[in-house]
């Protein structure tokens, strides 16, 4: 079974738009804002940015996370603006992925992510998850987080980058709490260093450069990953996921759209 990834959104049914001029947008690494916009254009915005449960994700300072800019376009709504996030792509060569094996269509998805620095890969169980995370963790470079489940997929998870060429990684958990350059670390310890406002934790979000988070389709509407994910400046945002999106998507998928 092949994996797929998710890095366009798909279309918006019912809707449909005529004559608009576009949309204006001002970007920003977790927050964007639409700042000119007709009436009309308004009013598709905010049916675009309605969840299935009857919440609107337009803000009424037109504020919106900026991963859900995708479904904006995919609804046909003309955009001005684009995300600050230099293209990556050239810089995807062999002596940088050594110690990685990527099958074809994982090289397809990870010249995908080079270029617009977030989404979903949806791998199939089994496919290659960690081969895929190592591959963009050598792409972005460090300093990286990636945000797992439990506790002994947060130790599996690091052996494995750590054999395919990651040497610098580590296990944040228990009383192992010092930071590397690439860090795997259980949402509950990450959660705590960060409501307990320690300053190395703070400055380590602060200048991360990629967040990831392990099997995100088990997160759902969870408001622990949410606020990791708010309260860090990440440009690039990796989500690795065996479960593939509904054909109808809920509020947790929009705001897993939105926030990485």
């Amino acid at each position: 079974m092949h994996s797929r990834y998710i890095l366009t959104y798909p279309g918006i049914p019912g809707i449909k738009i005529y004559g608009v001029t576009l949309v204006r947008i001002a970007y920003g690494p977790i927050w964007s804002q639409v700042v000119s916009a007709s009436t009309q254009e308004y009013m598709l915005l905010r049916r675009v940015l309605l969840t299935p449960e009857g919440v609107y994700l337009l803000r009424p300072d037109w504020s919106f996370l900026t991963g859900l800019v995708g479904r904006i376009k995919a609804a046909g709504i003309p955009v001005e603006g684009e995300p600050v996030f230099p293209d990556l792509s050239s810089g995807i060569y062999p002596d940088m992925l050594e110690g990685v094996t990527l099958r074809d269509y994982q090289l397809g998805g990870l010249e995908l992510f080079a270029g617009v620095g977030r989404g979903t890969a949806a791998h199939a169980t089994g496919a290659g998850k960690s081969e895929f995370l190592a591959a963009v963790m050598k792409l972005i470079g460090p300093p990286s987080l990636c945000v797992v489940d439990t506790t002994a997929s947060a130790g599996q998870l690091a052996k494995r980058l750590q054999s395919r060429g990651i040497g610098s990684v580590r296990h944040v958990h228990g009383p192992n709490k010092r930071l590397t350059e690439h860090n795997v670390m259980v949402i509950n310890t990450a959660i705590n260093m960060l409501r307990r406002n320690t300053k190395n934790f703070q400055t380590f979000l602060r200048d991360l450069r990629l967040l990831s988070f392990d099997e995100v389709h088990h997160l759902g509407n969870a408001p622990t990953w949410q606020e990791i994910a708010l309260s860090c400046s990440a440009h690039y945002r990796l989500g690795l996921s065996a479960t593939p999106y509904d054909d109808e998507p809920s509020q947790a998928d929009m705001l897993l759209d939105g926030l990485i």
